[in-house]
């Protein structure tokens, strides 16, 4: 990992877009450019995609579909099969 973030260090959680943006600074990333995978639906997904990055969803039953823009995948590793779709 190039970069960890902790919310209790930054002092803030998501799905505030400030972490987001702290992360995005520390990688020398813009947001246009990022991706960020998580199972939330509100705090990882629309927090995301609030925050200006391209929200993916890994799938899981205990929590609802997010609604908003967002991509799909089922494990982790299904990520890398979305690096052609750039």
């Amino acid at each position: 990992m190039d970069v960890i973030l902790i919310s209790e260090r930054e002092g803030m959680r998501k799905p505030e877009p400030e972490i987001f943006a702290r992360a995005l600074r520390a990688l020398h990333v813009p947001a246009d450019d990022a991706w960020f995978v998580g199972d939330h639906p509100v705090v990882d997904v629309a927090g995301a995609a609030a925050a200006g990055l391209s929200a993916i969803w890994r799938r899981c039953s205990y929590w609802p579909t997010p609604t908003g823009p967002h991509r799909v995948i089922e494990r982790l590793d299904d990520v890398l099969s979305l690096l052609g779709d750039e």
